[in-house]
């Protein structure tokens, strides 16, 4: 499939690529590929519909432990419009929850592990939540937004559904609430080699609408309202991390922030 962000500086992988790379391999030495949105968008209802409010929900200070958040909208020509909110969790040490998940999503018959390539792994989190606006109609349940998070080895849990590839980001479901855990090396968790500030961190949303013109991409979801805040020790890294702040908005790209890429 192609991305739904082409252009976006993001190296874009075939899907078979991404299945050997993720599945505990050799260390991957390109970003992986991107959800595409190759499913058929249903036809907007004409039946008058209250529009959405215009007010974002108070979302409160930044939690402690978080890295970042990011928050935005995506909205339907049809008057459909959700809340998108991503936190992601600064690296701590495993659970035996996350474990399972990754596991069971991440480790491939006749492949090594995926805990072949992390000797030490911590992990890091994330909570992402699609709530509709009051006054918003359904969401068109194949009309699909993506969003993005760490890998080498990332599983996912909730309203969650999978795009290119097995252990990779996929779709939200709207409305709903998913997680993510991806695993980093506790000798560099930021900029190592599946570091969360690395080439293989990709962050939020786009939809369908977002870039019409790739090939087999479908859905009209737009996103939109881009913001993101960062805790002081994603500040301390200063760059491109730090460069997120006033990343200029292309909505073409959606809502993506993507880690350094050493090139």
């Amino acid at each position: 499939m192609n991305s739904s962000i082409p252009g976006a500086g993001v190296s874009v992988t075939i899907a078979v690529l991404v299945v050997a790379l993720l599945g505990g391999c050799a260390p991957a030495t390109t970003s992986k590929a991107k959800p595409g949105h190759a499913h058929t968008t249903s036809s907007s209802s004409s039946t008058p519909t209250p529009s959405p409010t215009a007010k974002a929900p108070d979302l409160g200070p930044l939690p402690a432990n978080a890295l970042f958040r990011i928050r935005a909208t995506v909205t339907e020509p049809g008057g459909a419009m959700a809340d998108l909110v991503q936190t992601v969790f600064a690296p701590a040490a495993p659970t035996a929850s996350d474990t399972a998940l990754l596991n069971a999503q991440c480790n491939f018959d006749g492949q090594p592990t995926w805990q072949s390539n992390y000797t030490n792994p911590l992990y890091v989190t994330t909570t992402v939540t699609a709530t509709l606006r009051t006054g918003s109609k359904p969401w068109s349940s194949d009309d699909q937004v993506a969003s993005y998070f760490l890998g080498g080895a990332s599983a996912f849990s909730g309203s969650y559904e999978g795009a290119q590839a097995p252990c990779a980001d996929g779709y939200i479901t709207i409305p709903g609430t998913m997680h993510g855990v991806a695993a980093v090396d506790s000798s560099d968790p930021a900029m190592g080699t599946y570091g969360w500030a690395s080439q293989f961190g990709d962050y939020g949303f786009d939809g369908g609408g977002n870039y019409p013109d790739a090939e087999e991409s479908s859905g009209t979801g737009v996103v939109g309202d881009c913001a993101i805040e960062e805790s002081a020790a994603a500040k301390a890294l200063g760059g491109v991390i730090e460069g997120w702040l006033t990343q200029p908005f292309d909505a073409q790209y959606g809502c993506v922030f993507q880690g350094a890429d050493p090139a």
